[in-house]
Order: structure tokens, then sequence, then C-alpha cells
């Protein structure tokens, strides 16, 4: 059994993800075979999701073994799709071989550097994992969640029954964890502290590296010495408890750590696609929007403050849109990318 429950968490991690972003890619013309685009987009679907459906089963005192249930049939309903949608594309579209210039002895020399930076960094996040204050919280209430089979109605620190904790159950990143937990059969605080750094931070760097590579122009050799740039702010990067640094090594179960350090260079990422697409090619295609979409609904499940920051990082983005190309047509899809994060900022502040 222990077995099993192991290959579903693979398969969930794998397999679904993909395959829901693949469905998600196949209309972005860029990303259509970008399996590092794939999983982003996966992951992304698969927290919006997540969001979408857990806070109203949360307050409605759903427990977590239903939600698990429509959470895990819904995924597989997603990657059907996915699936489905990319097998139809391939008998429209034959898959040409794509031709690329051959790695030099240099490019494969800075691979290997970064590729061994980012190995490090996963093996010290498993290796020298501690205790965080925080963790009397958040691991604590996905243990409470797999144990009790209860959201948010049982306190951390004292197992005493409670009201609905409402500002915390806005952002229930805890019970994607437990979920996680529950699917897998690990221990949640074990499911915390050791396998959240390998889902989390071989992601991020995927973000970095996607945005790396438009930043600076498209230039495939020069990615490597990104990467490794990179590494090296992050490595050295613990100059306090608060940085994105230390969110992304030491604090990766925290909801936090996926909105600063994954969701919000994620958002980047997809405002610099759209900037290109609207300034140039004068129309986004609509996978875009829906992955901005999902994001701020991302934002939202790792923190409450990712309520806020998402429509302000959009808004501003709006504004300089504007500026730029003196058209108010784009704001309207940029609006509606808006709409979760301020309906749950306004249930945040008529509720509280």
């Amino acid at each position: 059994m222990p077995v099993v429950r192991i290959v579903l968490l693979l398969l969930f991690l794998a397999v679904i993800t993909p395959g829901i972003g693949a469905g998600i890619c196949n209309y972005i013309k860029e990303y259509k075979r970008n399996v590092a685009f794939h999983f982003l987009a996966g992951f992304l679907a698969e927290w919006a999701l997540f969001q979408l459906i857990a806070v109203p089963a949360i307050v409605m005192g759903a427990t977590l073994t239903g939600l698990s249930i429509v959470y895990g049939i819904l995924l597989v309903l997603c990657f059907i799709a996915g699936s489905a949608v990319k097998a139809a594309d391939r008998k429209k579209t034959p898959a040409l071989k794509v031709v690329r210039e051959p790695f030099s002895k240099g490019e494969k020399r800075l691979w290997a550097i970064a590729l061994a930076g980012i190995l490090i960094q996963l093996v010290l996040a498993v290796v020298m994992a501690f205790e965080d204050g925080d963790d009397a919280f958040y691991v604590t209430t996905s243990n409470l969640s797999v144990t009790w089979d209860s959201m948010y109605r049982l306190l951390p620190y004292n197992f005493g029954s409670t009201s609905l904790d409402f500002r915390h159950c806005l952002a229930p990143f805890p019970i994607w964890i437990a979920f996680l937990s529950k699917l897998s059969g690990i221990h949640p605080a074990v499911f915390s502290h050791t396998l959240m750094p390998l889902i989390l931070l071989p992601l991020a760097y995927c973000i970095y590296g996607l945005l790396g590579y438009r930043l600076l122009g498209k230039n495939r050799k020069k990615l490597p010495a990104f990467l490794i740039f990179a590494e090296v702010l992050i490595l050295w990067g613990n100059v306090s408890a608060y940085t994105a640094e230390t969110f992304l090594i030491s604090r990766t179960r925290q909801g936090k750590a996926l909105l600063c350090a994954v969701v919000v260079p994620a958002m980047f990422l997809l405002l610099h696609i759209l900037a290109e697409r609207l300034l140039y090619d004068k129309k986004a295609e609509k996978s875009l929007w829906l992955l901005l979409t999902m994001a701020v609904f991302s934002a939202g499940l790792g923190s409450t403050m990712g309520d806020f920051l998402s429509p302000f990082l959009l808004g501003v983005f709006g504004l300089c849109l504007l500026f730029m190309t003196k058209k108010w047509k784009p704001l309207l899809p940029l609006f509606f990318c808006m709409v979760p994060g301020l309906c749950y900022m306004v249930l945040y502040a008529v509720v509280k």
C-alpha cells in the first residue's frame, strides 16, 4: 500500500501536472513544446483549482477526505482534457524534429556548474532542514487536517476546538500539503520539511530560467551563466529571516515562500510575455490571460497578502501598458485577471 501511494504521488507530480499544463500551453505558439513551461502551467492550474474549491469547502465545514476526492476527480478530468487537446493538435500538425545548435564545450561546463548548484541547494534544503517558528502553526495545521480529517477547526497550538479561522482559511496552502501527504501516506511534517523543497526549488529555477532567457534577448548561450548568478544570490541571500532567498531554501513548506519565490516571478514572466505580444503582435493568446488569472488565484493560495499584491502588480502593469500603447482595450482582460484577488481581498476585509 505505501508503494502504491508513492506511485500516485509521482503520477500527480510527473504526469498529471505537465499533462494539464501541456493542454493549456498548446495554444501558446512559443511554448507548445517547452516542458518547463508545461510544469509551470500545470502547477498554476492545480493551485488555482485548489484555491477555488478549498475555500468554500473549508467554510462549509467539509472534511479533508471529501475535499481530496473532489479535487482528485477534477484533476483527472483536467488531465484528460489537456491530453485530448494535445493529441488532437498532433493529428492536425505532425510534430517536426526541431534542429538546435549543439552545445559548445564552454556551454556544457556552465550548464554542469548550474545544475550542480541546483543539486547542492536541494541536498542542503533536505539534510539541513530546521524548525521555524511559523512551523508551529502551518505544519501543525497540515498535521491536524490529516489526523482529524478537519480543516481550520482545531487550534494548532493546543489542539482545542475553535470557530473557523477565516483569516488563514483564505490561504489554504497547508491544506494542499495535507492533500499531498494524504495521497502519499507520508507524515505531513516529513513531507513539509523533506519533499516540499524537492518540488518547489526545481520549479522556481524553471521559472528563473524561462524569465532569464527572455531578459537576455532569448540568447541560449547566456542562460547557464544567468542561472549561476541567480544561484549565488540565493545561496548567500540569507541576510535576514524574511528574504525571498531564505523562504525559497529553508521555508518552502510555508505559503509565503510559494508567493514570493514562485508565484510572483511567474507573474513577472507572464507579464513579460504579454507585453511582448501586445506591443509587437498586437494580440495575446487567451491561454496567457488564463494563466495570469490562475497565477492570481495561486498568489491567494500562498498568502492573503497575495490577494492584495497580485492585483496591485497587474494594475501597475496596466498603467505602463496604457502609457506605451495609448490603448484601453487590453485593460479589460487585465481587469478580469485581477477579479479573483479583489474578491478575496474584499471578503477578507468584510469578515475581519
